[in-house]
């Protein structure tokens, strides 16, 4: 099996063995890169883009940190996050892990009988929501819920309206940003030194980080659970064959409810030292892609669909002379791409691509921020035709494998060796197997 090793420079991921914990993680990337930008995130209440340092993060897991202590959260406890990807979903997680909490995550906008089994089932004593509308959905299962503890909002209160805030469940609801401002002028984030404390954290790579339930085929959702080695283990086999670089810079639009986005949107950037930047939302994602710029997106097949049906559309109103420059620009790219895969052999046509890659190509990849790297493409099979298209215009698509329980990737293609066809190689260290039927 052929594997890439991590050899480029502006790449300093940081060894499992050395994390231990997801939360471990955490800490050791606070303390290898203090002052480099970590996440980006659009505030509504400045009207504009704002970014934090590693260490501005630590700041903020602390108070997560200190209001689950206050309010008697403790190791094998479980909490459930219903919010959207935003720097509150990871500093609360990470503040859990590092207490021994075990997460679950839930989709913002789940059904509300999944919301009600989830919470009961995984005994759940504290929910992180983002604000109001979710209140609204609690209350209608307020009865099924009520042995939940705590509510914890992160929307501002400023930002509702005080009838809004009054709520029907059982249970004690504080706002984040009003429960946190005790600890943000605290000597202990002042004076922070060089180093986290490392012994913050739990240090046992083998306790329950997660449990992440799955629609499954039948019945009720089924609750997967996954360690902190699990995940490590996944995560730094996935940047062994395909390695993020600390200079790389992902958009994240893909819930964080789901590992496919978890682990290769969240884990795998932590673990390497890149940069993440949270999208408004899908509707936003144009305008958001021309914004950030991003090097890397991790995607599902509908997105290239989307902006295929578009181009389609848009190419349908242009004149025939254009319309033969853009597919004769995917036909010599792709011949360009099967020669840099070695699978052809060069041709006087490849000459073409400078110029069509500046009268054709860039004007779309522009519209994707102009500098993505790097497309991962998962949760479905992309198709042959869509796959084909994008790589034509010299955009680099990877596709791969993999299950929840899994943590969750299995496999995935090579930027050296990449077969968009398939779903790649299996990942260093994983091992499958074949039935009879050809089901792995």
């Amino acid at each position: 099996m052929k594997t890439k090793t991590m050899t480029n420079k502006k790449t300093h991921a940081i060894d499992p063995k050395v994390a231990e914990t997801l939360s471990g993680l955490f800490f050791r990337r606070v303390a290898a890169t203090p002052h480099k930008i970590a996440y980006h995130y659009y505030s509504q209440d400045l009207d504009d883009w704002q970014s934090l340092s590693w260490l501005e993060s630590y700041f903020e897991v602390l108070k997560w940190q200190a209001i689950f202590k206050q309010n008697g959260l403790q190791a094998d406890d479980s909490i459930a996050i219903m919010a959207k990807n935003s720097p509150n979903w990871v500093f609360s997680e990470q503040a859990a892990l590092s207490l021994g909490i075990i997460v679950v995550p839930l989709y913002p906008n789940d059904r509300a009988e999944n919301i009600a089994y989830i919470i009961n089932d995984a005994q759940i004593r504290a929910l992180i929501i983002d604000g109001h509308k979710q209140i609204l959905t609690l209350e209608s299962i307020h009865q099924e819920i009520n042995k939940l503890n705590m509510l914890v909002t992160i929307e501002h209160h400023s930002a509702q309206d005080k009838s809004e805030q009054k709520t029907n469940i059982n249970c004690p609801t504080i706002n984040f940003f009003e429960e946190s401002k005790a600890y943000s002028n605290t000597e202990d984030l002042k004076h922070w030194q060089a180093t986290p404390l490392m012994n913050n954290h739990i240090s046992d790579p083998d306790s329950l980080a997660t449990i992440v339930y799955t629609s499954g085929t039948t019945g009720k959702p089924k609750g997967v659970m996954l360690t902190h080695r699990n995940i490590l283990f996944d995560t730094w086999a996935a940047i062994t064959a395909v390695p993020c670089r600390s200079d790389d810079l992902f958009l994240s639009f893909l819930p964080l409810s789901h590992m496919f986005e978890r682990t290769a949107g969240y884990y795998i950037p932590m673990m390497s030292g890149a940069e993440v930047a949270y999208a408004r939302s899908v509707d936003a994602l144009p305008v958001d892609l021309q914004t950030i710029k991003p090097k890397v997106l991790v995607t599902v097949p509908r997105i290239f669909e989307r902006i295929h049906a578009k181009i389609t559309q848009q190419l349908a109103t242009e004149p025939a002379i254009l319309n033969y420059l853009f597919m004769l620009t995917i036909d010599i790219g792709w011949q360009r791409f099967l020669f840099q895969q070695h699978r052809r052999a060069w041709f006087p046509g490849l000459l073409l691509w400078p110029l069509l890659n500046k009268i054709v190509a860039q004007k779309v990849m522009a519209k994707l921020g102009g500098h993505l790297r790097l497309a991962i493409s998962g949760g479905a099979a992309l198709s042959n035709e869509i796959a084909q298209f994008f790589i034509g215009l010299g955009l680099n698509i990877t596709q791969g494998y993999g299950m929840t329980e899994a943590g969750p990737v299995i496999s995935t293609n090579l930027l050296d060796d990449n077969d968009p066809f398939s779903v790649g190689q299996i990942l260093p260290g994983i091992k499958t197997k074949f039935t009879d039927k050809g089901n792995s």
